[in-house]
């Protein structure tokens, strides 16, 4: 019975480990890290968008000038 449990349940024994991905998604899926990581990249994702809206539209313009 012994054997038919290692060879079954690889973890039973205790040798059993969790990859790199296996980990970062269980890292993750811990209350409140996945939410903060969407609410950082959303933030970057928001924040690059709008400077680069700005700046085209002062570039559009004319009150900004890339050339002496």
């Amino acid at each position: 019975m012994d054997q038919l449990r290692r060879r079954t349940l690889p973890h039973a024994g205790g040798s059993f480990r969790f990859g790199c991905w296996d980990r970062v998604r269980w890292w993750l899926v811990s209350p409140g890290r996945m939410e903060f990581w969407l609410w950082i990249v959303c933030f970057l994702l928001l924040v690059a968008t709008t400077g680069a809206i700005l700046v085209m539209a002062l570039w559009n313009v004319g009150w900004l000038s890339i050339t002496p």
